[in-house]
């Protein structure tokens, strides 16, 4: 398969470049980035030729798309006109509307369309699923996230300082809340409705107006299935818990939102430490096996955009909610 990169800032770079050379069958064939000597660096450390946009969507089979979360809806819908299957790094899209239309898009041109979220490959996130789909801690009635450290991730494009969508809730809380929807089988299904799930807001406070660095929210879905109660809480200034907790009529399940892979189990029986069978998972392993699971399973995949729909009205829900 041949990539074409799209943006080649720090994730491009240091993330994407690496995790393709080491996935067999994969070939970066160029590089674009509005910044020209941006992308005659990556082309230079990835054996690849920097090219313009549509020169590099008539060359390459899937597109990757690692630039702000503001342009990623039309840079996919370049792609996909293009005839390409599309890679789009985390967030998806801002717009639930957009994720909509973009998703049917390439389910009717028969396009692959994935959404970079790298965590979902970590072995403790799936045992996790697996126990919440064989029903031990009983139906979910709530589920409570934590993320927070001191932020020290450098981008060239700066958005997470400036961009209205660069803060904490869109960077760091896409991958927490994907974290809670994924675990708990709230995600979005190909075979859902789109609108099936809603989202009702309670609150949202702020540390600033956006790009804001600290959140606070607390919000409801709903769907055929039932209810969920969620409380999310986020900072780029100090730690936090580092954790999603899922609390169900049984009992409830713990697990850590960076990669350590052990999940603590409590029911009124007591509490236990579950260690999956396959141990530990290592970021760049985790940042490979997206490309391995959109190589090898196509549509199948834990990455097929239809399975971030909900995410996206989430986060949309959220970061358009009044106050601070």
């Amino acid at each position: 398969m041949r990539f074409g990169i799209i943006g080649c800032g720090a994730i491009a770079r240091q993330c994407h470049g690496p995790a393709l050379r080491n996935v067999p069958g994969s070939t970066i064939v160029g590089a674009f980035d509005r910044d020209a000597a941006a992308a005659t660096a990556f082309a230079g450390e990835h054996g690849c030729e920097a090219l313009p946009l549509e020169t590099l969507l008539e060359h390459c089979d899937i597109a990757v798309i690692a630039t702000p979360p503001d342009t990623h809806a039309p840079l996919v819908e370049s792609a996909l006109n293009a005839g390409r299957s599309v890679f789009v790094e985390k967030p998806f899209v801002i717009h639930h509307s957009d994720a909509v239309r973009l998703t049917a898009m390439a389910r009717t041109r028969g396009l692959g369309l994935y959404v970079g979220h790298l965590r979902r490959f970590r072995s403790g996130v799936t045992l996790v699923r697996r126990l919440v789909d064989l029903g031990v801690i009983g139906s979910l009635v709530r589920a409570e996230a934590f993320e927070g450290s001191r932020f020290g991730w450098g981008t060239a494009s700066g958005y997470v300082r400036q961009d209205p969508h660069g803060g904490v809730l869109y960077d760091t809380g896409s991958h927490t809340l994907d974290l809670v929807l994924h675990a708990s089988g709230w995600e979005t299904t190909e075979s859902e409705s789109e609108s099936e799930v809603e989202v009702k807001v309670a609150s949202v406070i702020r540390d600033k107006t956006e790009p804001s660095h600290e959140v606070e929210a607390r919000f409801e879905l709903s769907a055929n299935r039932g209810t969920l109660g969620v409380q999310l809480k986020l900072s780029r200034y100090r730690p936090l818990a580092n954790l999603v907790r899922l609390i169900g009529e049984k009992g409830r399940l713990e697990f850590e939102v960076g990669f350590q892979e052990s999940v603590m189990l409590t029911t009124p029986a007591g509490s236990v430490r579950l260690l999956p069978d396959a141990g530990p998972t290592p970021f760049e392993h985790c940042f490979a096996a997206q490309y391995r699971s959109l190589l090898e399973e196509g549509p199948a995949s834990r990455l097929n955009a239809d399975r971030f729909v909900t995410l996206t009205r989430v986060l949309e829900a959220l970061h358009g909610h009044g106050g601070r």
